[in-house]
């Protein structure tokens, strides 16, 4: 019975054409990746640029520490 699944799944996979299929998922995945890895940086680093005072206790509490230690 698991071989005649096996089977059957197989010839639907081979004419859905699981090549392709898996080469456009990776490719979609690699964009998401591109889009979702560096928005946080980039909305960050916009938001220093026009308002430099903005969580800058949190970027000189970390030289404090530094000078501390």
């Amino acid at each position: 019975m698991i071989a005649v699944g096996a089977l059957v799944g197989s010839v639907v996979l081979a004419q859905v054409g699981i090549i392709d299929l898996i080469a456009k998922v990776y490719t979609l995945m690699a964009y998401c990746m591109i889009a979702v890895y560096p928005n946080p940086l980039l909305i960050i680093e916009i938001i220093r640029i026009v308002n430099p005072e903005w969580k800058k206790e949190l970027w000189t509490q970390e030289k404090k520490e530094e000078a501390g230690s």
